[in-house]
């Protein structure tokens, strides 16, 4: 996968989600530097321009949304109104959009482990667009192989 630049993060603001206690981090006020087009796409001969700024677009919109948990790949279909097989074939060697979001919230929720260690779990999750808390939970495993906490706590030393 190519490098990606660094993202410029603003300060980030907790608000209360729709009358519950849970709160939501808001990562919508995130300044993302984090449009770039795959290896794979850069280098290879039968991409054509179109395909990288379609797959730029997606990115692009993917950052500004990342915290809506509506977000999903019909959604971003619907948004760009992009031919779906075209944008199923550009994602592919990703394992797809819905896999792209996925790991694009598992690595913001990684670092955010990090750089918020007084927040809870579950902010970072919902923050993040995740649904449940074990949702987030079982999916931080499998890519990491330990639970959120046990992240925080390793890099925390």
């Amino acid at each position: 996968m190519a490098s990606r630049e660094k993202r410029v993060a603003s300060p980030r603001s907790f608000r209360r989600r729709s009358g519950k206690e849970q709160f939501r981090m808001d990562h919508c006020a995130t300044t993302f530097d984090v449009c770039y087009v795959p290896q794979r796409l850069a280098h290879d001969d039968t991409c054509t321009e179109s395909q990288a700024a379609m797959v730029k677009r997606v990115h692009r919109y993917v950052d500004a949304h990342l915290c809506d948990d509506q977000l999903s790949p019909e959604s971003v279909l619907s948004a760009l109104q992009l031919p779906r097989s075209t944008l199923y074939r550009l994602f592919q060697h990703e394992g797809g959009l819905g896999a792209y979001i996925r790991d694009l919230r598992l690595r913001h929720a990684a670092d955010d482990l990090i750089r918020y260690p007084h927040a809870l779990v579950l902010e970072i999750a919902f923050g993040l667009g995740f649904k449940s808390a074990s949702v987030f939970t079982r999916a931080f495993r499998r890519a990491y192989g330990m639970a959120p906490q046990e992240y925080r706590a390793l890099a925390g030393k």
